[in-house]
């Protein structure tokens, strides 16, 4: 226990300390006059010495410490600016480890900047460090990219010039734990070109680059996620060299100075001591006298002044021990009486108070009882040892269908095995945590229990699970549990789900059958009850190769057109037969049996020709067999018969026949929305679809054969030729181009697609090629370059590496090729690597017009 002093005694200590204090200045004073005096009569002339060696040294100092200032300040707003300038530009080539790019920046600045010691990019991911940029003035030509770093050695591990070497680095690990912005002034281990070493001074100026603020710089480094560090170490040598040379000088300057006063300090320290000695004497008498005055008088006077003090400490005592009864009074008129009259208010407050007390603790119990019962949420609340407290929401026992809810346990409660109690156990103990407190909402998402399914007899229900912290002294001491039955709002949303779909499908497909001719439509709808009809046939047990290659190839053609005309659900249910089909092209004869899922993609394929043809029957009512001419054409013909430009009936028939024909920009109309939509999706907005021939004539039967491979053609254009943004403006290209073109001449139709791309790279395609198994090495080694490049139309052929959405699969230019060699055309390539790639498709005009 404290020991206590009375207020008496510490009554006379003070006044006798502060009379100790009083003489003590006033002999400070008085001597320091003393020897003020005895300095300015007997030794002026000292005096002004004095007085310019100390200007001289302050002189000295001033121009020290601006020299100083000046040299670092201006090494520490390069340094700044460096971190500043390259924070923003290197942070995308480490995200994107584009190394090369990263490593080009910091090499050009060490070279161009004198003062820069050492430059280096290191980066941290867990527990390991990678160095992926070091150089300094011994090791000018820079360390390897894979420099490892030993904590233990405090080194980094690699090869400079081919040669492996190991170089010091102390600062590593302060640089990570100070995770922000540093600027500070270091002791450098400094190599010379004959190898010795020698400490300076030098700025060290460090920044960390991460994806994000500086503030998740913990969390990043926490939660394993990678770090990079950049640091510029620069000479001070210039600032050491200019402030050696300054003291020197001051040194010379004072040694001359304090020679002239060395004797006169002497003579005046000995006269100073014999002053200070009988000053002494004096003052040590004269308090002895005044405070023996003083102790008495501060006695009788503290007495007086502490006896109501003592009194009102009594009557605070019988409080302290729980009696309210004794009243507090005191016959001081002042502070002390005014602090009595508080307390015996005080006493009368806490009396009442505590007799009232129980009764309002058990109304707060029932009213808070009340408001848990009548509330339509399920409400409990959770310890941190899993365990559930007594108090909960009558809800909660109707939701979870328990009335003994005082015994309930979490696992049983919320459907946990064993190892999804750990699991939210470990989840506790993480939010738990004090910083990751202050971001409850992002954390309590990664709770593994969100929604709990409960199964009936003949029903099901789900049940929300969502949480509150309860916290206490800044520290979690339980988590209230908020449960919702939620089934009839799930049955609604996904009636409502269902709904939207259905309609959004019907708009779908009136929109495909508005935006698009009854040229393009016609053979799209052929196209499309041929393949169902195809895919129908199939017996999945005991199909032949050749059945599902022909399968095969018309899903991916019906999902190609699908997807050009606007008829996305096709598009969706042909690629996902497109997938059945592919797995049991490599099943590899292991047993396979994916007729149901066969059978399901038919019946949605028929299911889905019949909607879009119940809407077309509805949009088409009462037109009949109409035929749709393009009016500028027929206008151009009724003029030139009225004006008797066409006189000739032949020549009547072949205009006629013309009105029967689209222009080729109204038969690539459905190519635009293909492009369109690829471009947004994939980062190719620098791009553009040019028609070249756009007033060019196509009858319907040329419309039937075309439509196939140019869609092919197309959307491999798309894919495999036209670069993204990036690309083109890392390798200086302009706007990507695809033209399509059509022409007639010589007896034979001809039509291009061309583009501005990557081009077909033939080496590429042999490797392909011989990966995929289609041919060994010997035999591509032994193709020409043409028959390289045809490889490209072999069946399965395909030099993308993943599947996509528009291709990948080999499938593509195969079906290109025999579409056309079916109506006796053919196809040629002629491209460029970087450059781009020309397909020429020829077909013979007496078969086709």
């Amino acid at each position: 226990m404290k020991k206590f002093s009375s207020i008496q005694k510490k009554l006379i200590k003070a006044n006798i300390l502060t009379l100790v204090i009083a003489f003590s200045v006033v002999g400070a004073i008085l001597v320091d006059s003393i020897f003020k005096i005895n300095r300015t009569m007997h030794h002026i002339n000292d005096e002004y010495s004095q007085v310019m060696g100390s200007t001289i040294e302050k002189i000295h100092k001033r121009n020290t410490a601006k020299l100083q200032n000046f040299f670092e300040e201006s090494v520490r707003k390069k340094g700044k600016f460096l971190l500043q300038r390259d924070r923003a530009s290197l942070l995308q080539f480490f995200l994107e480890e584009e190394i090369d790019s990263l490593r080009e920046i910091l090499n050009n600045t060490f070279y161009i900047d004198e003062e820069i010691l050492n430059v280096s990019f290191f980066a941290v991911e867990e527990e390991e460090l990678s160095c992926l940029a070091y150089w300094s003035k011994f090791y000018s030509r820079g360390l390897n990219t894979g420099a490892s770093y030993s904590f233990e050695t405090q080194k980094w591990t690699g090869v400079y010039v081919d040669k492996a070497v190991e170089v010091s680095d102390k600062r590593v690990m302060d640089i990570i734990k100070i995770g922000k912005m540093n600027i500070q002034i270091i002791d450098h281990l400094l190599v010379n070109s004959a190898g010795e070493e020698k400490n300076v001074k030098a700025l060290e100026c460090t920044v960390p680059i991460l994806d994000g603020t500086p503030d998740e710089f913990e969390e990043f480094i926490d939660d394993g996620e990678q770090v990079g560090f950049l640091r510029y170490i620069f000479s001070l040598e210039k600032m050491q060299n200019a402030i050696e040379q300054e003291n020197r000088q001051m040194e010379e300057d004072l040694t001359a100075q304090k020679l002239s006063n060395t004797e006169t300090k002497t003579n005046n320290e000995n006269l100073t001591r014999e002053i200070y000695s009988k000053t002494f004497n004096t003052l040590l008498g004269t308090a002895f006298a005044v405070i023996l005055i003083s102790f008495f008088l501060a006695r009788f006077l503290s007495k007086k002044i502490s006896k109501p003090i003592i009194q009102l400490q009594e009557n605070a005592s019988v409080i302290a021990g729980g009696n309210y009864q004794q009243p507090i009074s005191s016959e001081a008129d002042d502070e002390i009486g005014s602090l009595a009259v508080s307390f015996e208010e005080m006493r009368v407050k806490v009396k009442a108070f505590t007799e009232e007390l129980q009764q309002m603790v058990d109304n707060k119990t029932k009213e808070i009882s009340d408001i848990l019962n009548s509330i339509e949420q399920g409400i409990f609340t959770v310890n941190s040892d899993l365990s559930i407290n007594k108090q909960h929401s009558i809800k909660a026992e109707d939701i979870f269908g328990i009335s003994d809810f005082e015994k309930a346990e979490l696992k049983s409660l919320f459907k946990l095995d064993e190892e999804g109690l750990a699991a939210f156990s470990k989840w506790i103990e993480l939010i738990s945590q004090p910083r990751k407190l202050k971001r409850w909402n992002k954390y309590a998402e990664l709770s593994p229990v969100q929604e709990i399914e409960m199964k009936h007899e003949s029903s099901t229900s789900y049940i929300d699970i969502s949480y509150r912290p309860i916290i206490e002294n800044g520290v979690l001491s339980k988590i209230m549990v908020l449960c919702k039955d939620v089934t009839v709002e799930r049955q609604i949303k996904a009636e409502l789900e269902r709904s939207q779909k259905e309609n959004l499908l019907t708009v779908e497909r009136i929109i495909g059958l508005i935006n698009n001719t009854k040229e393009a439509l016609d053979p799209f709808f052929t196209y499309f009850e041929n393949s169902i009809k195809t895919l129908k046939s199939i017996d999945v047990q005991n199909c032949s190769k050749e059945e599902i290659d022909e399968a095969f190839r018309l899903m991916h053609t019906l999902k190609g057109n699908a997807g050009s005309l606007c008829f996305m659900e096709v598009s969706t249910i042909a690629g996902t037969a497109e997938d059945l089909l592919e797995k049991l092209k490599d099943k590899n004869g292991t047993s396979l049996d994916l007729s149901k899922e066969v059978d399901d993609s038919v019946e949605s394929l028929e299911r889905e020709y019949k909607a879009i043809e119940d809407i077309k029957a509805t949009l088409t009512q009462g037109q009949g067999d109409a035929l749709s001419v393009d009016r500028e054409r027929f206008e151009k013909l009724l003029q030139s018969l009225k004006k008797g430009v066409i006189t000739d009936l032949t020549h009547v028939i072949d205009h006629l026949e013309l009105l029967k024909c689209i222009t080729f920009q109204k038969f690539c109309s459905q190519y635009e929305t293909v492009f369109n939509n690829y471009i947004k999706e994939n980062n190719k907005e620098k791009c553009i679809l040019k028609i070249k021939t756009p007033d060019t004539p196509l009858k319907e039967n040329l419309i039937k054969i075309l439509n196939t491979p140019l869609i092919h053609l197309v959307r491999n254009s798309l894919d495999h030729g036209l670069e993204n943004d990036e690309e083109r403006i890392t390798s200086g290209k302009g706007l990507g181009i695809l033209s399509l073109s059509l022409e007639y001449k010589a007896g034979e139709i001809f039509i291009e697609v061309e583009d501005n791309g990557r081009g077909i790279d033939v080496d590429k395609i042999s490797s392909a090629a011989v990966a995929k198994g289609l041919f060994t090495e010997e035999e591509v080694k032994a193709f020409s370059y043409e028959e390289k490049l045809n490889l490209i139309f072999h069946p399965g052929f395909s030099s993308q590496e993943t599947v996509t959405e528009i291709s990948g699969r080999g499938v593509g230019m195969d079906a290109v090729k025999k579409a056309l060699e079916d109506e006796g055309g053919s196809i040629k390539i002629e491209t460029e690597v970087g450059r781009g790639t020309k397909f020429i498709l020829t077909l013979p005009i007496e078969n086709n017009i």
